[in-house]
């Protein structure tokens, strides 16, 4: 087992996901998904950092990088992929995107119902959307493309690169806390 060709690919392999999640926050958007509305509980369905402008836009960057991945494969990555980003890089973007910004919603809806504040930092708020990255990619794709070894490092690597990207978009003023 080679690590650091299991850290590449594994980084390779999710970066439509971290683009979508962590561009998300540059679209500051004033249309809430759940429209301003609250379930039986009293609580909004996801509150007002879920929002449509975000989501689209999360999506966008994150389908872009697949784009990119694709232009890029055969001439500096193709040696060391653990998949084929002629035939997969942009829907596989897509997708991974997609999953990543309905993990980030679904994790919205669950703490809303457990009465957590937006922003509350818990450590399922750093994993939610490579769990909805990888699910649809499971569904979607041959996810057999990456090991349990680069799922057991993204897993284990995803807290910190996520950490890091939220004290940054803190320091940058475009988030009110810095986890």
């Amino acid at each position: 087992m080679d690590i650091i060709l299991i850290i590449l690919q594994s980084l390779w392999f999710i970066l439509p996901a971290y683009f979508a999640n962590s561009s998300a926050v540059f679209f500051k958007g004033q249309k809430p998904l759940d429209a301003g509305k609250k379930l039986k509980d009293g609580n909004r369905i996801l509150g007002d950092g879920k929002t449509w402008e975000g989501t689209l836009g999360g999506l966008l960057i994150g389908t872009f990088v697949g784009f990119l991945q694709y232009l890029i494969y055969q001439k500096y990555f193709f040696a060391m992929s653990s998949l084929n980003y002629i035939q997969y890089s942009i829907w596989l973007g897509f997708a991974l995107s997609f999953g990543a910004m309905t993990g980030d919603i679904f994790e919205s809806f669950i703490k809303r119902r457990m009465n957590f504040k937006r922003g509350s930092e818990i450590i399922w708020d750093k994993l939610d959307f490579l769990i909805g990255a990888l699910v649809i990619g499971y569904l979607l794709f041959d996810m057999f493309c990456i090991s349990l070894w680069h799922i057991a490092f993204l897993v284990v690597f995803t807290p910190f690169i996520h950490r890091a990207f939220n004290i940054v978009a803190y320091l940058l003023k475009l988030k009110n806390v810095s986890w």
